[in-house]
C-alpha cells in the first residue's frame, strides 16, 4: 500500500460499526490531500480493505473476502518391502517390494485431482538404481502398489483435543475417487495393484524400506 503525498494537519474522524462476524467494521476518516492506493487482487486473508473517494472524505470499507481452498488430493507413499492389508481376519491385499499409499479423497477433489496424483506417484524416483541412487519409479522397476483409503489424512488438528475431518470428501464422491485412481494406477502400467476395503476397519501391516515416505497432494 502507497500513501501520503503532502499529508497537511486535519482532524480526522474514526467511527467503527462492529458487524457480526466482521470485527474489522468500517472506518470512515476525514483527510486533506491524502492518497490511499490499494490493489487487491487474489487473498487468502479472511478479509481485505477496498477505498474509494466521496468527496474529500475516504472510506475505508473491510469486506469478506473468498478464501482460496487449496486442499486436494493426498497421498502418503511409503516404500516397502513387503505390505498386507487385512479386513475381519482375512487378508484383501498383499504385496512384495513396492509402495504402499494411504489415499485421502479432499470433498472439492474431481476425477483430474486422481488422475494428477496417480501419475505423479507411479514415477516418483524413490527406488535405487545400479548406483545406489533414488533414481527409478514404480513403473521401471516393476514393483507392486497397495492402495489404502485415509480419510484421516485431513484431520485438523488445530483446535481441542478432537481431530475435525470438514475437508475431507463425503463418501460417495471418496469411494468414487478412490475407484478412479485406482483405475488409472493400472492403466499407467503397474504391474501388481492391490487395494484395501473402502470404509471397513482395517490393519495394516509393512516393512518401510529407507525408511522412504513422502507426501504428494495434487494441489498447493
Amino acid at each position: 500500500m502507497a500513501e501520503s503525498i503532502n499529508p497537511e494537519p486535519a482532524s480526522t474522524l474514526f467511527e467503527t460499526e462492529k458487524a457480526a462476524g466482521n470485527a474489522a467494521g468500517n472506518v470512515f476518516s476525514l483527510v486533506h490531500h491524502h492518497t490511499i492506493i490499494q490493489n487487491p487482487g487474489p487473498t487468502t486473508y479472511p478479509t481485505e480493505v477496498l477505498v474509494q473517494p466521496i468527496g474529500c472524505t475516504w472510506l475505508s470499507s473491510a469486506v469478506s473476502a473468498e478464501v482460496e481452498d487449496n486442499t486436494g488430493m493426498r497421498a502418503v507413499v511409503q516404500r516397502v518391502t513387503q505390505a498386507t492389508v487385512t479386513v475381519a481376519g482375512e487378508v484383501t491385499g498383499q504385496i512384495e517390494r513396492g509402495v504402499v499409499v494411504l489415499l485421502g479423497v479432499a470433498r472439492n477433489d474431481t476425477e483430474k485431482s486422481a488422475e494428477y496424483l496417480a501419475a505423479k506417484v507411479v514415477n516418483l524416483r524413490i527406488f535405487d538404481d545400479e548406483n545406489g541412487r533414488m533414481n527409478r519409479s514404480l513403473l521401471e522397476t516393476g514393483g507392486a502398489i497397495l492402495v489404502v483409503s485415509q480419510f484421516t489424512l485431513y484431520g485438523d488438528t488445530r483446535k481441542g483435543r478432537r481431530p475435525a475431518y470438514d475437508e475431507a470428501a463425503p463418501a460417495e464422491l471418496a469411494r468414487n475417487l478412490y475407484d478412479y485412481f485406482v483405475a488409472q494406477v493400472q492403466s499407467l502400467g503397474a504391474a501388481n495393484v492391490a487395494t484395501g476395503v473402502f470404509q471397513a476397519e482395517m490393519l495394516v501391516t509393512l516393512t518401510n524400506d529407507g525408511p522412504v515416505t513422502l507426501i504428494c497432494e495434487s494441489k498447493v
